[in-house]
């Protein structure tokens, strides 16, 4: 009964209308509390160039993700006060500030079209829609002239993630392994001008000094440091309309349902006249030839909440193709200053209308036995059915039973094979990082870089042979002991000596090792042997 009502009432069907001139944002990292993007610095620093090909991050997991540039958005960070330090002392005053600032951009730069600024979701930031055609060289020059605006901290570019258009900023979340002490935190931070947030509790770079995904990404790649993820803020539509109708033609005089669904978020208030009267009707046809009924609703109280869903029929009464009109929803938006009223429309629809006209159906005559009738109860043949249908349900069950089996055992072999697939791009990937690394010119001091190759050739040999148990710390000799079982015969001996070597330049903690290359090609010689 219940699919049958959702088809008859047709109110899934999407064809959904984005509108992009505003905008509500989501925070996607752990900590969504964060809403302030600048700096307290009342000097101007213009922020250091930030090129495309530098923007890419790690993610949870610590798999690479390098996104797509998006091309319709750009992020501007302003800076509170900065206009008269001595008169704007509330964020209040500050804010209208940049509502001011931000028109005054829109109108300078025939780039951006429109802005967006809600305080709850960034304080001392705005989002301007960029006109559509500009590429990545483009927005670059916008980039920099906004970075000359005295008013702005620092402007960045917006990224796609999964299809999704998100914005950054200057914050981004780190946990550090077990053991780091403070002041090698300090330095590891002072290396790549990071700095602790201890009001926010994030972690933010100073992108007078670095660029923010550069900076970001030198210390997710330090040894010192478990995981650091961006905090990333999702741009997605406030309000969608759709107007739907089941079927793309029909007989004259049948009955054809639609389906009008508006959704709208908090800062979204719907014109009710705009919803009041909802006209269907094609352009130059007769209103004799066309019907319209809309099913009962308050407009005035339908239009305070989401979503709105108004249903009705229509008739055609002439045979021919038409289309049906777009429906305009007026609106307005507490994130724009102007108080403008905004629209959006629905999708026109295709529709035909064939001339066969329904046959009449035969009167309804009510039958009336005129003899005596025997009441027939055939109990036997309702006794053989009921024990047909037992019989019948047992085995489907069974079927069942069969196809569930079978289908967790599809589930669990392909499970298994997309981990055995992911273990070995693991393999090589570490494997191609290793070799690039021993490539390169050692740096100083040596034993530092020693410490490096030996922390990737564990991760090598561990995701090269798929050994479960291992130490996660230690000396090498100690791991090499928990996994030498796993090794093929011939690469025991150098291996272990080769872990001994490690542990004594890195014990010793020498500046330089006189034989750094005789080392990096032994550790070459191990990567081609487990190839083989």
């Amino acid at each position: 009964m219940y699919l049958s009502s959702y088809f008859n009432h047709f109110k899934k069907y999407s064809a959904v209308i984005l509108f992009s001139a505003i905008f509500c944002t989501v925070f996607t990292s752990v900590s969504d509390g964060v809403t302030t993007f600048g700096t307290d610095l009342e000097t101007k620093d213009t922020p250091v160039q930030l090129h495309f090909d530098d923007i890419w991050f790690y993610d949870t997991e610590m798999v690479r993700v390098i996104p797509d540039i998006g091309l319709d958005w750009l992020t501007v960070v302003f800076r509170p006060g900065l206009e008269a330090p001595e008169r704007l002392n509330a964020w209040s005053e500050s804010e209208a500030l940049f509502v001011q600032t931000a028109k005054v951009i829109v109108v300078s730069h025939n780039e951006i079209i429109d802005y967006f600024y809600d305080r709850n979701l960034a304080k001392d930031a705005c989002f301007f829609k960029l006109r559509k055609g500009l590429n990545q060289n483009l927005i670059g020059n916008l980039i920099c002239l906004l970075n000359k605006h005295r008013s702005v901290v620092y402007t960045h570019p917006t990224i796609k993630v999964k299809g999704k258009t998100h914005a950054f900023f200057n914050a981004f979340g780190m946990e550090w392994k077990t053991g780091v002490e403070q002041a090698l935190r300090e330095a590891i931070m002072n290396k790549a001008h990071v700095s602790w947030d201890k009001n926010e509790y994030t972690y933010r770079v100073a992108l007078s000094r670095a660029p923010f995904f550069k900076a970001m990404n030198l210390i997710a790649e330090d040894i010192h440091v478990l995981k650091v993820t961006p905090y990333l803020v999702e741009l997605k539509p406030s309000i969608t309309a759709e107007l739907t109708i089941p079927i793309s033609g029909s007989d004259l005089g049948d009955e054809i349902p639609f389906s009008l669904h508006i959704a709208f978020s908090e800062l979204i208030r719907i014109d009710p006249s705009s919803i009041a009267n909802i006209g269907l009707r094609p352009s130059d046809f007769q209103k004799e030839l066309f019907d319209l009924k809309v099913d009962p609703y308050d407009y005035v109280e339908a239009a305070s909440k989401s979503p709105v869903n108004i249903t009705g029929w229509m008739k055609f009464y002439t045979p021919g193709e038409f289309v049906i009109p777009a429906v305009k929803i007026q609106y307005m938006s507490s994130t724009y200053a102007d108080n403008k009223v905004r629209s959006i429309e629905t999708k026109t629809l295709p529709f035909k209308v064939s001339s066969i006209v329904p046959s009449k159906q035969e009167d309804k005559k009510l039958i009336i036995p005129m003899g005596h009738l025997e009441p027939d109860y055939k109990i036997e043949y309702y006794q053989q059915k009921a024990r047909t249908n037992l019989l019948l349900s047992f085995l489907f069950f069974l079927i069942a039973i069969l196809c569930a089996g079978w289908l967790i055992l599809k589930v669990y072999q392909q499970r298994r094979e997309r981990e055995k697939l992911l273990a070995a791009k693991q393999e090589d990937l570490l494997a191609d990082k290793l070799k690039v690394f021993l490539v390169e010119a050692p740096s100083s001091p040596h034993a530092m870089y020693v410490a490096e190759v030996g922390k990737l050739l564990r991760a090598y040999l561990v995701a090269r042979y798929q050994i479960g148990l291992y130490p996660s710390g230690g000396s090498g000799e100690v791991f090499f002991e928990s996994i030498k079982d796993k090794l093929p015969a011939a690469l025991v001996s150098n291996v272990d000596t080769l872990f001994k070597r490690i542990d004594d330049i890195v014990a010793l903690e020498l500046d330089t090792f006189p034989e750094i290359e005789s080392l990096r090609s032994e550790v070459l010689e191990i990567i081609n042997a487990t190839e083989r």
